[in-house]
């Protein structure tokens, strides 16, 4: 499968917890390689909050998607805390990507 991932870090504390863009990028490639995933974008917002939802990169993920030659099948991110901690805001976020 054709899959793009999503990659986002809101704050430096991230980048020393684990959460670094570059962590995340290891851990959604040794993913898709166990899967037999191809990764063909890659969508990335950095020092942005998920709360506020300015983010310029996953804006653009969501209009793709919309677009009826979008190249991927599917969208992969190392947590669902990287879309939103908001419950409301994921569910919404979700809703618009499966459509």
């Amino acid at each position: 499968m054709k899959l793009a991932i999503y990659r986002r870090v809101s704050s430096k504390r991230q980048v020393t917890e684990g959460e670094s863009l570059e962590g995340q990028m290891i851990k959604v490639q040794a993913w898709c390689k166990t899967n037999d995933h191809t990764i063909v974008r890659d969508y990335v917002d950095k020092g942005l909050s998920g709360y506020k939802g300015n983010r310029p990169a996953f804006n653009q993920l969501q209009e793709d998607v919309e677009d009826p030659c979008c190249e991927y099948d599917g969208v992969v991110v190392y947590a669902v805390s990287r879309i939103s901690r908001d419950l409301i805001i994921l569910l919404t976020a979700v809703d618009k990507i499966i459509r």
